[in-house]
This record gives C-alpha cells, sequence and structure tokens, in this order.
C-alpha cells in the first residue's frame, strides 16, 4: 500500500480482531472450513489466526484502517473514510486469495505442459485481478482524498444482543433479494467489470454492528438497495444471514452454538453450495438431478436475536 519494499508481511485480519475476541471461547474461533468437512483446512482456529492474509505491511496495517478498527467509531454511523477503510481492506483480500490460485495454477501449467483447462482458470484468474485492483484503486481514493458521498448505504443497524457470527467481505451477486440479475458473473469480456458489494457483521461485548453498503459506481445495486429499504428490519437480517453462508466464506462463528451448527442440515449444504450445485458444485448424476438448491426460509438466521450469545 505504501509502495515501499518490505522483507514480510503482518498477520493482517480480514474481520477485526476485537470482534473476533467477543466470541472465542477459550481462545478458539469454528472456521468456515469446518462447515465444508474440508479434511484437509483446520476446523478450529485462534483469534490471532482467524481470517489472517500476508499483503500488507505492520505500519500500513496498524496506520490506515485505525479508524473502522476502533469500536468507538464502528459503533456510529459509518462515514465515507470508515467505508472505504472497510472496501480496501476486503478488495486487499480478494486479490491476496487470486494471486495465491494464480501461483498454484501457473506451477500446475508448467507441469502438465500447458493444459488447457489450466490456461482458461489463469484467464479468469487475471480477470478478476484487474477487476480487484481497481477496485482497490477506486475505494483507497476515497479514504486518501476524504472523498464524500461516495457509498450508499445498504442497510446499518446497532443489534442490542451479542450475535455468534464475524464476517467481512466484498460479494459479487448474481441475483438480488427478488432473484432479478445483477452480475453475469459467465461473462468474460475483459470489458466488463463486476460489481461488489460489501458486507459486515462484527459482534461486539453487549451489541453487533451489521452493515452493508456498495460504491455509488456500482449502479447494480440500485435495485437492491430499493428492495431492502422496502422490508422489515427482520427480513434483511435474514436475507443477510442467507448471503453470508451462500456467497462468502470468510465468517468465523462461536464454537458455543457449534453442536447446533453441525446438526443443521440444510445451513451445511448451502455453505458447500457452488453456483446452486452441492459439494462445492462437484455433482454426479443423482445428485445433479435431485439436489433443490437451499432456501432462505431453511436455514437459521444467526443475525436474530433468537442466537444471541
Amino acid at each position: 500500500m505504501c509502495n515501499e519494499p518490505k522483507e514480510s508481511y503482518c498477520n493482517s485480519h480480514s474481520v477485526p480482531q476485537f470482534s473476533l475476541k467477543t466470541i472465542a471461547e477459550n481462545g478458539k474461533l469454528l472456521q468456515s472450513a469446518a462447515l465444508l468437512n474440508a479434511a484437509s483446512l483446520e476446523d478450529k482456529k485462534g483469534v490471532k489466526n482467524s481470517g489472517v492474509f500476508h499483503i500488507i505491511c505492520n505500519s500500513c496495517d496498524k496506520l490506515y484502517f485505525r479508524d473502522y478498527e476502533n469500536i468507538d467509531n464502528i459503533v456510529k454511523k459509518p462515514t465515507d473514510k470508515i467505508m472505504g477503510q472497510i472496501a480496501v481492506k476486503n478488495f486487499l483480500l480478494q486479490i491476496s486469495k487470486r494471486l495465491a490460485e494464480q501461483n498454484l495454477y501457473q506451477e500446475q501449467f508448467r507441469k502438465i505442459n500447458r493444459s488447457i483447462t489450466f490456461e482458461s482458470k489463469l484467464e479468469d484468474i487475471n480477470l478478476d485481478l484487474k477487476d480487484y485492483f481497481l477496485d482497490y484503486e477506486i475505494n483507497k481514493d476515497v479514504v486518501d482524498n476524504n472523498r464524500k458521498n461516495a457509498y450508499h448505504i445498504l442497510f446499518w443497524d446497532i443489534l442490542p444482543y451479542k450475535i455468534p457470527i464475524a464476517s467481512q467481505g466484498a460479494i459479487t451477486l448474481k441475483k438480488d433479494y427478488k432473484n432479478y440479475p445483477v452480475n453475469n458473473v459467465y461473462d468474460t469480456s475483459p470489458d466488463i467489470c463486476m460489481q461488489s458489494f460489501h458486507l459486515l457483521t462484527l459482534p461486539l461485548e453487549n451489541q453487533s454492528v451489521v452493515l452493508a453498503f456498495y460504491h455509488k459506481k456500482d449502479k447494480l445495486y440500485s435495485q437492491l438497495r430499493h428492495q431492502l429499504n422496502s422490508i422489515k428490519k427482520e427480513d434483511v437480517l435474514k436475507y443477510l444471514n442467507y448471503i453470508i453462508f451462500k456467497e462468502t466464506e470468510n465468517y468465523y462463528i462461536s464454537t458455543k452454538i457449534e453442536e447446533k451448527i453441525f446438526s443443521n442440515k440444510r445451513l451445511l449444504e448451502l455453505a458447500a453450495e457452488h453456483n446452486e450445485l452441492p459439494n462445492l458444485g462437484m455433482v454426479n448424476l443423482f445428485n445433479l438431478h435431485n439436489y433443490k438448491p437451499v432456501e432462505i426460509d431453511e436455514i437459521p438466521n444467526l443475525l436474530s436475536e433468537e442466537w444471541a450469545l
């Protein structure tokens, strides 16, 4: 971020540590990988190792995000600077993930004599990186130059109870609340940029912050904004809860509710859906024709008071 050469990068948290600490049990958090039954990944990690990535130097991580990573600030109505910092952190996380994938596929590409499959995957990754770097620069400009009126808030509230899930991320929606199309993620034209909105759920000691917003340039979300403004708060929370499990993986759950989570079959199936197909999209003929995508009313709403810690 500072464009200065660094020998190493810090453990940057993609969700503020102060929030993760409030729901940790014996210092541990349930990772999203646990819901996928991914044997190669850790089900539980400590707060210090949950949601970390390595693309930011220590000084930038401490100074650049200090406004939004401050409890006193996060419980106030978000300013453009706060939302800009959240967006910058989200896109840096996305860039970090895609760069890791790029390195992996480039290595496989060399080993398998220029496989067409890997070449196509590398092209997709490069398109994503182009979009993410552009969005990173646009949102960084908001922070660096103290831009005003850069964002639309989809939803913001301080809930008077502690939710059991902490999450944060940039989300590229394919469909909105009423299932109307938003992004055509299958359009690989280089002149088409995918548009994202940002979702944040932060449990605190006796309350929780829920925030969803998008940059005003991302006009594909204007219809979603009107939809969410026209329904009850309880229904908005139910929808955002559904989106967390359907579209993201950067969430961390209190182990206090571990048994309830693992006993809910449809929630586990939703977490493992990819393009409305089960098992991360790895299907056979049986589940291809017999699987029904999980609906919003089939899973528990972890953002509701019923699930408060």
